[in-house]
């Protein structure tokens, strides 16, 4: 389970939401993958300015884990 920050262009009105430390504009892919690159659950779209732990637990990832309905 792991986020990644990847590079956009600045959305027209996004303000700093997309805005991070590294003084460009992200967009966060968060992720659980099996082995062998298979993934299990996707998360497509936390605000660059947010940090990995945020978005998971404003998830539905963080949610379901937190729940017990994926193992």
């Amino acid at each position: 389970m792991d986020g990644k920050h990847v590079g956009i262009q600045a959305p027209k009105n996004s303000g700093s939401e997309y805005y991070n430390y590294k003084n460009y504009f992200f967009v966060v892919l968060f992720a659980i993958c099996y082995a062998h690159y298979k993934f299990n659950c996707v998360n497509i779209g936390g605000y660059g300015s947010e940090s990995d732990s945020g978005i998971y637990s404003s998830s539905q990832i963080g949610a379901a884990l937190n729940e017990g309905m994926i193992d």
